[in-house]
Formats: C-alpha cells, sequence, structure tokens
C-alpha cells in the first residue's frame, strides 16, 4: 500500500491523519514542522506528501519547492487555514501554482481527505482544490 508522509505542526492534526488514513491501509509517517518533514522525505521513499503550508522552521510552500526541485513527478497535497495576514485561498492558489496536485482549506472533514489521497495517488486527475480541477 502506498507511503504517506504527513507535515503539520499541529500535532492534533498530524494524529488524527495518521490514525485516520492507517485505517483505509496507508501506512503514514507524521513530521510535527517543515524540517523534520524535509528531513523524513530525504530519508525515506513515499507515493504522496500532505503538507501544511503556515508552519515555524520551513513553511510548505518551501516543501513544495525542494521536493519537486529533486522529483519533479512528486504527488503533494497542501492544506492551509491561512496565516496572519494571508487567507488561506491565496496560500492554496500559490501551492497549486508551484506544483501541488490538490489543496484542501482547513477545516477540511475526513472524508475530503480521503477522497483527495484516493484521487491524486490513483492519478485520477487531481489538480484543483478539494478534489475539483485546478486553474
Amino acid at each position: 500500500m502506498a507511503r504517506i508522509l504527513v507535515i503539520d505542526d499541529n500535532p492534533q492534526i498530524g494524529r488524527v491523519l495518521t490514525a485516520y488514513l492507517s485505517r483505509f491501509g496507508y501506512e503514514v509517517e507524521y513530521a510535527q514542522d517543515g524540517s523534520a518533514g524535509l528531513r523524513a522525505y530525504e530519508a525515506s521513499t513515499f507515493d504522496l506528501v500532505i503538507t501544511d503550508l503556515v508552519m515555524p522552521e520551513e513553511d510548505g510552500l518551501g516543501i513544495i519547492r525542494r521536493i519537486l526541485a529533486t522529483n519533479s513527478e512528486a504527488r503533494i497535497i497542501a492544506v492551509s487555514g491561512g496565516g496572519h495576514r494571508v487567507h488561506a485561498d491565496d496560500y492554496l492558489t500559490l501551492a497549486l501554482r508551484l506544483g501541488a496536485k490538490t489543496a484542501l482549506e482547513k477545516p477540511f472533514d475526513s472524508a475530503q481527505m480521503l477522497e483527495a489521497v484516493r484521487e491524486v495517488l490513483g492519478g485520477g486527475g487531481g489538480g484543483g482544490r478539494g478534489g475539483q480541477q485546478g486553474e
């Protein structure tokens, strides 16, 4: 089954996503910040990366750039609830332009995430927010 790396500075989200996706047979590893996520990505092989965009250490946009610079075929789902001065839509749009396959705005529900994971891993198009076609 597919290996997924979840990178999110909110441990509650990390634990919930790890437990939920594991129930569907995915092997999930969790990293609590961007730097730890990049180290995990470089140390192992993952079929999918789910990354928050607003985090300390290394933000999700930097993670997307660095991963795609070394592996242009990497599959990435971006998630964000926005930041202090920027709305989530702005971050998510930029993530898609950088190469994320799909993007979800926080809060999302488990079913939305599972649908996005299955779509991206199944090669069923992707490229949009919430499973819809992108710009």
